[in-house]
């Protein structure tokens, strides 16, 4: 379980009160899924505790305050002021545009689960305005509660909330949070009867806002690019960098996870480059084909970076379109072997979740840990105990610490690259595994999983994690067009109840192409799997947010014979 830090605003032997940050579910999807990173789950693990009483809860991208039952004895208590409408909550948005009066009510009705109308309320002040009158900050008091109100009701008024993709219309220029935030809760304490009254300060992005300076340095990227970067979008472009370093304000004080994105391109309103953290060290990945070492933009950017992330190494990733075809082979004009700023680096061991990773900053595109599977290894941890796991396209053998961390009975690695399996050695080193030669093999995958079948070899977890293109002497792969041959050899050596997971980072590939490809590969080897033995995932909305469908795909599949 992820040890990330959240913020608490009051506590006592009764109910605990935290300061929600924006991009967490209130609680899990899925309660059997231990690598979920939700509040509850966060909050359990942070503070030690069995259990919390929900009736509270928060959309993923509102931050503020949120209150939990610590004890059952405060539960009852505290599900009646919920629902008897005792607890007072007050909201703060900064909205597009102005409302009709200073002050009023909003009286819209919202349709039920069954298509009925449903009454809700808002009440409404404006606190302030920008100067040309395109944004307010309004404060909003709920006198009833519904999913979405607030959203739906300030976007009937003509007002929607910035950064709100779904009642908003934004489209190509999303701001990247959407700007509500729950900045007061009163109430009766359920069991001591005291008044409580618990504040979240307001994230100061929502001054920026106002200013309008952070909004035209957003506009100009989401229309121009990096490119159209000058040094007086430096403060606007700075405003943005700390705002995606505040949604990553969970993993600031967690040494036990220290590799993690910070900025994820379109998805923190910066399109044309991501930003990774390694320990002391950033990777930046830049996308746009116009950039390279020479441009004054990218001058600008290294400004910005340096001024929110002080003191960390910059390596440079130039990404052409072509660059998932290079593997290993990447120039050194597009991935130079030295920093753009500070100290070079050959090495540095970085955490996540507790394990161990080696990262070589200047080796290359990749170098070393796909962050973006934080999650799904933590899920690969948490189910290998006692099983045989086979884990192909290996790379550095990320998923092996993983599954030899949880306690599987053995790993085997499979990879088309000595170098990549010699770093996995590595890894394993690094957690105080003894690494064994006979279980890292290089090769085909398509050709060892062949074997595998001959000697009716056979592994409880496989995980095909692949490029989504690659060639070797003997075969070449595109997950577009291969990915369902890949399952029916991988479905052929499953082991009776065993688990197939099945990965891919090809954003063409859409989701449910994907899944008839998973599905089609395991018709084609007599298994069959039902639904309820289906689990889909993406790529972590924390560090990796975005409002429009993910480009990593997950299937954990269960499959019975036909």
């Amino acid at each position: 379980m992820p040890k990330l830090n959240i913020p608490i605003l009051f506590q006592d032997d009764h109910l605990i009160a935290i300061n929600k940050p924006a991009g967490l579910l209130t609680h899990p999807d899925d309660p059997q899924d231990a690598s979920s990173t939700d509040v509850v789950s966060l909050l359990k693990a942070q503070n030690q505790f069995d259990y919390l009483g929900i009736h509270q809860r928060l959309d993923r991208e509102v931050s503020g305050v949120l209150v939990f039952a610590r004890r059952k004895e405060a539960n009852a208590g505290l599900a009646q002021l919920f629902e008897g409408r005792e607890a007072r909550k007050e909201y703060l948005a900064v909205t597009r545009g102005t409302l009709p009066n200073h002050a009023g009510t909003i009286d819209y009705p919202l349709k039920g689960a069954k298509g009925q109308a449903i009454r809700a309320v808002t009440r409404y002040r404006v606190e302030a305005t920008s100067p040309d009158k395109r944004f307010s900050l309004v404060r909003l008091e709920l006198e009833t509660g519904r999913t979405h109100q607030l959203r739906i009701h300030l976007s009937q008024a003509g007002c929607p909330i910035v950064g709100d993709w779904l009642y908003g219309q934004e489209t190509a220029a999303v701001f990247p949070r959407l700007l509500l935030h729950s900045v007061k809760l009163a109430f009766p304490h359920p069991l001591t009867k005291q008044n409580l009254i618990i504040e979240a300060v307001p994230p100061i992005v929502f001054e920026q806002v106002l200013s309008g300076e952070i909004i035209t340095v957003h506009e100009l990227l989401a229309k121009k690019g990096i490119t159209a970067l000058r040094q007086e979008h430096l403060p606007g472009l700075r405003n943005l960098l700390a705002l995606a370093l505040e949604r990553r304000a969970p993993f600031s004080d967690d040494p036990e996870n220290t590799a993690y994105r910070l900025v994820n391109a379109l998805g923190d309103g910066l399109p044309g480059f991501s930003l990774d953290r390694f320990g002391e060290v950033l990777v930046l990945n830049l996308y746009e084909p116009e950039l390279d070492a020479s441009h004054p933009a990218l001058k600008i950017l290294k400004q910005a970076i340096n001024s929110i992330f002080p003191g960390k190494s910059i390596y440079a990733k130039f990404r052409p379109v072509t660059a998932a075809k290079l593997g290993d082979s990447a120039p050194p004009e597009i991935a130079a072997p030295l920093p753009l700023s500070g100290e070079a680096f050959q090495e540095v061991t970085v955490c996540e979740n507790g394990l161990k990773y080696l990262i070589r900053p200047g080796e290359g595109l990749s170098v070393g840990l796909f962050l973006d599977m934080r999650q799904m290894r933590e899920r690969i941890r948490q189910s290998s105990a006692a099983k045989t796991v086979l884990n192909c396209f290996s790379y550095t053998c990320g998923f092996g610490v993983a599954a030899t961390a949880g306690g599987a009975t053995r790993v085997l690695n499979l990879d088309a690259s000595r170098t990549a399996l010699d770093w996995g050695k590595q890894n394993y080193i690094a957690n105080g595994f003894t690494p064994a030669d006979f279980d890292f093999v290089f090769g085909d995958v398509f050709d060892w999983l062949e074997r595998f079948a001959r000697k009716q070899q056979t592994f409880d977890l496989i995980i095909l994690d692949p490029p989504s293109y690659s060639s070797t002497r003997s075969t070449r792969f595109s997950a577009e067009r291969d990915y369902h041959k890949l399952v029916e050899l991988a479905a052929g050596i499953l082991a009776p109840g065993g688990t197939l997971v099945a990965c891919t980072n090809h954003a063409g590939l859409e989701r449910k192409t994907f899944r008839q490809q998973v599905l089609k590969g395991m018709a084609a080897a007599r298994l069959r799997c039902l639904d309820s033995a289906l689990s889909s995932f993406e790529e972590p909305q924390l560090d990796f947010p975005h409002t429009q469908e993910g480009y990593l795909k997950i299937i954990i599949a269960r499959p019975d014979k036909v």
